[in-house]
């Protein structure tokens, strides 16, 4: 799926279960994805996400099982959680998600963004990075290198 420029936000299920669905190349408009935006696209194995994504909604990628690796760029600010004590994050369930790259300019990585990605074994952390939010990287049992 590539996504018109025209787009500035994608909205709360969007592409809930489209399992076929593989890559998406999201256009620098796009600062907001709704939550569970891309729930159950379990065939999806690429995401170039908007370099001016400022927020993304709970459960926005969950259960994208081939999602392998991710870059986040510097203008996310913001993951919005169901219940915050709960902590949905919207890459939670990605099981094949082992590889995550922050952009250099990150400030803040925002609470549960990766929350239970039991595959992840690799992030890479920008020096600019000053927080890092309440489980963030929570039940990442596979975890070995920080970059």
């Amino acid at each position: 799926v590539n996504i018109a420029d025209s787009v500035t936000s994608i909205s709360n299920s969007a592409f809930t279960y489209c399992t076929r669905l593989e890559q998406i190349v999201m256009p620098d408009n796009i600062t907001y994805i709704g939550a569970k935006a891309f729930d159950g696209c379990t065939k999806l194995s690429s995401v170039k996400l908007s370099g001016n994504l400022q927020t993304i909604g709970y459960h926005a990628f969950l259960d994208c099982a081939e999602l392998c690796s991710i870059n986040i760029p510097k203008s996310l600010t913001n993951v919005n959680n169901f219940y915050d004590y709960l902590g949905y994050g919207p890459f939670e369930g990605c099981a094949n998600l082992k590889i995550v790259e922050f952009e250099s300019g990150v400030t803040t990585i925002p609470d549960y963004l990766f929350d239970s990605c039991t595959g992840l074994e690799e992030i890479t952390i920008p020096s600019t990075v000053t927080s890092i939010g309440r489980d963030a990287f929570g039940y990442c049992t596979n975890l070995k290198t920080i970059y």
